[in-house]
């Protein structure tokens, strides 16, 4: 009899089946703080290495108020803090902030301690002090023609100090000279007159010293024995070009002084040429600049030449200041004997009311010197000869002015 097998079944077995349903997706919110995170501080770093490129430019900007505003310097600089700028900004456009913001503190410093950059800003300084104190002088020791003069010939000059491998260490101190105080001839031609006519007294016959009747100020004069009129020896401007080397040591800068002043001179005849360049030809003020260039120019000619001896100059703007007091022949006549021999006595009556205290030969006229009659101006021509006159009229004495001051308008 076969063997029965046991029945076994899967509750036997204890196994329950699964059961399988379909499947059912629930989205969930995924943890992004950490990419948040990230974008946040990148976006930190952008701000701060835009603000380390403004602060930049901030401090170049403040940096260049500070240097002198000449083009080469302007250039120098501005190749200077590109240098900086740019490589902080090409970091910052490639997205590299970190490296952006890194560079910007490590160019910074390196900009603030450049010795080139120190330099220049210290020269710059000097130079500027410089300037202000020569622009404190004007109208107190300087004309504004001798300043403009002066800065025009003496600019902002940078040079770099450098060491054995090249590299900058520093600046040269700037020297630039400051010009002399301004000569003044009338000063100056009283002391001409001193210096000159003590050989003229020597060699006159006929006349005694008196200290009685004053010709200068100095209680010296030329008097004949009647007392009630006196001899006025006139000086020439050779005379005066024969002293020069006694006269000129004497100025506070000397030889020096008088060039100065002919320069200045020369450089504003100059200026005023140009200006005339921009003027429209027959208008009031074309002709007014073209007459005070001609009588610059009359002053500068020397039979058709222009004058280029600071000597000659100084004697002509001495002679001058004397003609115009009527104790100088002037020098653009020809007639110097005739002129002698027709004014050397003068009548010092002062209770006749006629007396000449010039007594000059040449056809004068009437100069206003407050301006309140234009038709009383003398008319030059446009050549050397064109003009034999000069102020030398009792009102011009009443008045105070000086020969000079006519010239310098």
């Amino acid at each position: 009899m076969a063997d029965k097998l046991p029945k076994y079944n899967l509750a036997t077995a204890q196994f329950t089946p699964v059961v399988f349903e379909g499947a059912t997706y629930k989205p969930e919110q995924e943890d992004m703080s950490l990419l948040a995170n990230s974008l946040a501080k990148l976006e930190e770093r952008e701000r701060t290495a835009n603000e380390k490129l403004s602060a930049m430019d901030v401090a170049f900007g403040d940096i260049r108020s500070k240097l002198h505003q000449d083009k080469d310097t302007l250039q120098w600089f501005n190749d200077f803090s590109n240098k900086y700028k740019d490589q902080v900004a090409s970091y910052a456009r490639l997205g590299d902030y970190g490296n952006a913001i890194n560079a910007a503190v490590r160019l910074g410093g390196e900009a603030a301690n450049d010795a080139e950059l120190i330099g220049r800003l210290k020269t710059s300084k000097q130079y500027e002090d410089l300037d202000a104190a020569q622009r404190a002088r004007i109208n107190k020791g300087i004309t504004q023609d001798t300043y403009n003069w002066w800065k025009k010939n003496h600019k902002y000059n940078h040079v770099n100090i450098y060491d054995d491998y090249g590299n900058v260490v520093g600046a040269e101190e700037i020297d630039t000279p400051v010009p002399y105080d301004d000569v003044d001839f009338t000063k100056l031609a009283e002391t001409a007159y001193k210096l000159v006519t003590p050989d003229k007294v020597a060699k006159g016959s006929n006349t005694s010293v008196s200290s009685s009747h004053s010709v200068d100020g100095t209680g010296s004069s030329y008097s004949t024995a009647s007392g009630s009129s006196r001899r006025v020896e006139k000086v020439r401007k050779e005379d005066i070009l024969a002293r020069m080397d006694e006269l000129l040591p004497a100025l506070p800068g000397g030889f020096s002084s008088v060039e100065q002043a002919f320069d200045v001179y020369r450089y504003k005849l100059d200026e005023m040429k140009e200006s005339l360049k921009h003027m429209t030809p027959g208008t009031d003020e074309y002709k007014q600049q073209q007459q005070k260039i001609e009588k610059r120019e009359l002053l500068m000619s020397n039979n058709g030449a222009t004058v280029t001896n600071y000597k000659e100059f100084c004697a002509r703007m001495v002679t001058n200041e004397l003609f115009a007091k009527g104790l100088a022949y002037d020098w653009r006549s020809t007639e110097i004997s005739s002129d002698r021999k027709n004014s050397s006595v003068v009548n010092t009556d002062s209770s006749n009311p006629n007396r000449n205290p010039h007594n000059h030969t040449t056809p004068g006229y009437e100069p206003d010197y407050n301006n309140n009659n234009p038709q009383s101006k003398p008319s030059y021509g446009t050549g050397p000869s064109a003009i034999k006159q000069v102020m030398d009229n009792a009102e011009a004495k009443k008045q105070g002015k000086k020969i000079s001051e006519y010239f310098d308008n």
